[in-house]
C-alpha cells in the first residue's frame, strides 16, 4: 500500500477523538450555565416577592448573578437573564461580576432596615 493512501485513511481516525472531545467539552459549559441560570432566574422569583424583598434574599440573588457572571456564559444567555429580571434596563454590555458585587454593597445591607 502507498504511504499516501495509509495517511488518507489514517487521518480521519487519527482526528475523530479531536472532535469528539471538542464536542463534549462545550455540553459541560452549556450544563453549567443552565444551572447557573436556573439558580438566577429561583432566587430572582423569590427576591421579588414582598415577602422574600429581605436582605438574606438580596444576597442569594447578587451571589447567584456573579456566579453566572464569573463562569463567562455565552451571550444568549445573559441576554435571557437580564431581560427576564430588568437588572440594568435589560442590558448586559459592560456589566460585570465587580459591578454586580458593588450592587450587592450598597443594596443588600440596607433591605431589611428600610422596608422593615
Amino acid at each position: 500500500m502507498k504511504k499516501g493512501t495509509i495517511m488518507k485513511k489514517l487521518l480521519p481516525i487519527l482526528l475523530l477523538p479531536l472532535f469528539v472531545f471538542i464536542a463534549c467539552g462545550d455540553d459541560d459549559d452549556d450544563d453549567i450555565c443552565i444551572d447557573l441560570k436556573a439558580d438566577v432566574d429561583a432566587s430572582a422569583t423569590v427576591y421579588n416577592t414582598d415577602e422574600g424583598f429581605t436582605t438574606a434574599n438580596c444576597n442569594i440573588f447578587y451571589d447567584d448573578l456573579i456566579a453566572l457572571l464569573n463562569e463567562g456564559c455565552d451571550e444568549e444567555i445573559l441576554s435571557e437573564v437580564f431581560t427576564d429580571h430588568d437588572i440594568n434596563d435589560g442590558q448586559f454590555e459592560n456589566f460585570t461580576a465587580d459591578t454586580a458585587v458593588s450592587w450587592k454593597a450598597s443594596i443588600c445591607p440596607y433591605i431589611d432596615s428600610l422596608f422593615p
